[in-house]
């Protein structure tokens, strides 16, 4: 009995020693990332100033960066960068267009030469996205992280602020240049309060 005794207490003592080393590693481990503040987007500016050179990774979402790279793509003039960051209609359209000009839809998008692109108010949304002068872009809708359409507030070259649809598909976020308002995704506002559906 006595060395039954001996040997549960050794396996007791074993097992708060691993004990030990298990929460001091998660606890080591959880400093040394970082140490500093990251506050959420949208916090109080003061709040953003803290998180220094990082407080642009909180302003820029998946489909403001396709924007920029689209943008960049543009004042390239790669065709084939440009056309794997347009969505599905705006590709189907371009396609249509290259198909009936008998030229590849990269070289229509280099040439300038699309028409049927555009918005109310943004008849070339490609000009106007190739612009020397700012652009500024931010999502228009609130946060969702399921969400898999958003629309972008831009504002270029002295224009007046125009809505852009951007849809993710398994290649990432893609921009849509056709359409209307009426046809850009809509932010879902959740339940209506008394509303028996």
């Amino acid at each position: 009995m006595a060395g039954r005794m001996a040997e549960t207490l050794a396996f007791s003592k074993r097992r708060a020693v691993a004990m030990a080393v298990v929460a001091m590693a998660l606890s080591t481990v959880g400093c040394v990332f970082n140490n500093k503040l990251q506050p959420l987007s949208g916090e109080d500016p003061k709040a953003l100033a803290i998180s220094g050179e990082r407080q642009v990774w909180l302003e820029k979402t998946g489909a403001t960066r396709a924007l920029e790279d689209l943008r960049k793509a543009i004042k390239s003039r790669n065709g084939n960068a440009i056309i794997q960051l347009l969505g599905p209609q705006t590709r189907s359209v371009i396609s249509q267009q290259a198909k009936h000009a008998n030229v590849d839809p990269q070289d229509l998008l280099v040439s300038g030469k699309t028409v049927g692109l555009g918005f109310p108010g943004v008849p070339d949304p490609l000009t106007v996205l190739a612009t020397d002068g700012p652009v500024s872009c931010r999502e228009a809708d609130p946060f969702d992280p399921a969400r898999r359409a958003v629309r972008l507030r831009i504002k270029a070259d002295g224009r007046d602020e125009f809505l852009l649809p951007a849809v993710f598909s398994d290649s990432g976020w893609q921009l849509e240049l056709v359409g209307s308002d009426a046809a850009l995704p809509q932010a879902n506002p959740g339940p209506v309060p008394g509303d028996p559906s």
